[in-house]
């Protein structure tokens, strides 16, 4: 028994020193002496997991549960190779036999959550990282993965938590400053974001995400300039990734850089021509820069990129492409209410060259649209539930442009197409019986807009309006219920009429009793201009592809005027231009 055991702690010692071969050699002369010594089987195990030898590692380590089943790291270890053999469910039966003969076993814990992630049972493995830390809050591994997961689960706060403790365990650990980064990010903390990406950079000075990670941070700040120079520092890195030029043109698109973020697009599609979101990039370049025929072109990009295609359900029917047509024409909304408004003025061209024609819209633009010309039959859309229609033929709103060659100068129908319901605009008047000339105003849009961060704003920056006199100010944003924003209207004398705006009918009613609309880029604007009302669009720097670049008017509706930013995030500009504007054009004081 002595030379059994001198034998064990001479492998013991070849094993830590990394001497793997003559290890396993003496670790198998003690088994020849003693075939169920658990300790020479697990660590023929930890040298066959090492290896990579998975299945012989699951043999050895299984043999030895076999000889010592009431020892929890044997069941421990065989979780982790249940796991490299892909076995995650199996995995997590051992991690709880383990932590059955030893509860407060922290890298059981710790494992355990890590197979449940792997299972994406997500709730679970929080709870088990959260053991964990209970056992060891010193864990630096245990607050870093929890962090991953919480940031996933869009837990952002608790993200940034448990990434700081990591960093505090251990500040050298550069994936969690940048991690960090990304979570502060997510919660609009633009600046911690960049102090978080910088100091990771400082660790990995040449990190190719971290650089794109600082380049999307400055990007949200509205740091364009230094956006594009981290975008040329990842170029110079790794030149050959289409998309490090894709992410270049975004940031030269957003800052007015049309010419030099075509060319960017197109090395990204040189570098791969089934770039889906460079081509749709460049669908945008073009449109904004007036060159329409191009950016059609490229438009129907967008069907393969799902964040840019948000249209939910799918119809087997053939596209139409336009020309004439027999049978049934099925219509549909894709994306917000602004572009179903913006797009159905096409739909009479449509009946003048073709059969049945049925339109598909979101729910609150039913009534508005229900008698619109060339329409036979309207459906009311849902998000969640697919369309039960019959149809030979299907198209999107937003492939009529294209269809219809559609230029800043040709073939864009933009005379004033809405008209309100005159019941429900008799009705509506009556709320709005102040005196001067009225104004309706509105400063936010969809929050899950992708740029609504940027497009949106506060009740505060319209405030000027408010304090002018001869005016009578109405708010027509319908989601402005919170009871701090409702004392500030009152205090300002702002008129309220969410309460009368149950759906776009609503809002057309009362938009026909003002003078003028004021309003940020939703679709109110959209409304109030398809309607031929006098309306000011206030938009962000980097505005919409629709409303192009450097220009107060717009092609699609003749009494629109548009106020952009000259800065990213300067809406105090934008409305001193406004309070100017009615001054000498309406004679306000």
């Amino acid at each position: 028994m002595d030379e059994l055991i001198k034998t064990l702690r001479a492998a013991i010692r070849l094993h830590q020193r990394g001497e793997f071969s003559q290890a396993e050699d003496l670790y198998r002369e003690v088994l020849e002496q003693d075939p169920h010594q658990s300790l020479a089987l697990h660590s023929l195990g930890l040298i066959a997991y090492k290896q990579e030898r998975f299945d012989d590692a699951e043999e050895f380590v299984s043999q030895a549960i076999e000889s010592d089943p009431t020892t929890p790291h044997l069941h421990n270890s065989l979780g982790v190779i249940r796991e490299a053999l892909d076995q995650p469910d199996q995995a997590v039966r051992a991690y709880h036999e383990a932590l059955r003969l030893q509860p407060n076993y922290t890298d059981a814990h710790k494992n355990l959550a890590i197979a449940y992630r792997s299972l994406q049972e997500y709730d679970q493995a929080i709870l088990s990282f959260q053991a964990a830390l209970a056992i060891n809050a010193k864990d630096v591994d245990c607050h870093f993965f929890l962090a991953d997961l919480l940031n996933d689960r869009d837990r952002y706060a608790e993200s940034v938590f448990h990434y700081r403790q990591a960093i505090s365990l251990d500040p050298a650990l550069a994936p969690a400053h940048n991690n960090l980064a990304i979570a502060l990010k997510l919660q609009h903390r633009y600046t911690e974001a960049r102090s978080a990406q910088e100091k990771a950079l400082q660790l990995k000075p040449d990190s190719v995400n971290f650089h794109i990670n600082l380049a999307s941070i400055l990007q949200a700040e509205g740091k364009l300039e230094e956006a594009i120079t981290t975008c040329k520092k990842v170029i110079e890195l790794s030149p050959k990734h289409p998309v490090h030029h894709y992410n270049l043109a975004c940031v030269q698109r957003d800052q007015g850089l049309l010419p030099e973020a075509i060319a960017n697009n197109d090395r990204a599609v040189e570098l791969d021509s089934q770039f889906a979101e460079a081509h749709w990039n460049q669908a945008i370049c073009h449109l904004l820069g007036g060159q329409f025929e191009k950016g059609w072109q490229e438009f129907q990009w967008r069907r393969q990129v799902p964040h840019q295609y948000q249209y939910p359900h799918h119809h087997s029917q053939p596209l139409w492409e336009g020309g004439p047509f027999t049978g049934r024409l099925f219509l549909h909304c894709e994306q917000g209410m602004g572009d179903a408004i913006q797009f159905v003025r096409y739909v009479p061209r449509i009946k003048e060259v073709g059969g049945h024609v049925i339109l598909g819209v979101w729910e609150p633009l039913a009534a508005l649209l229900g008698n619109f010309p060339g329409v036979d039959e309207l459906l009311s859309l849902s998000w969640h539930t697919a369309p039960d229609v019959v149809c030979d033929l299907q198209c999107s709103l937003l492939d009529l442009p294209g269809i219809f060659g559609t230029t800043a100068n040709h073939n864009l129908p933009s005379d004033a197409y809405l008209v309100p319901d005159a019941k429900r605009a008799e009705r509506i008047k009556r709320h709005i019986m102040g005196p001067g000339y009225k104004i309706g105003i509105a400063w936010q849009g969809s929050p899950r807009h992708a740029n609504d961060r940027n497009r949106s704003t506060q009740l505060a920056t319209l405030e000027p309006l408010a304090r002018l006199r001869g005016v009578s100010v109405y708010s027509l944003q319908t989601d402005a219920q919170d009871m701090r924003l409702s004392k500030t209207m009152t205090d300002l004398g702002i008129t309220d009429l969410s309460d009368q705006l149950t759906d776009f009918a609503d809002t057309a009613a009362v938009v026909a009793s003002l003078d003028l609309i004021i309003t940020v880029d939703t679709a109110l604007l959209h409304l109030a201009a398809a309607m031929g009302k006098k309306t000011w669009g206030l938009l962000p720097y980097s505005p919409d592809w629709r409303w192009m670049l450097d220009r107060e008017d717009s092609p699609w509706y003749p009494t629109l005027k548009l106020f952009r930013q000259t800065a990213p995030g300067d809406w105090q500009g934008v409305i001193e231009r406004v309070v100017q504007e009615l001054k000498t054009e309406e004679g306000v004081k």
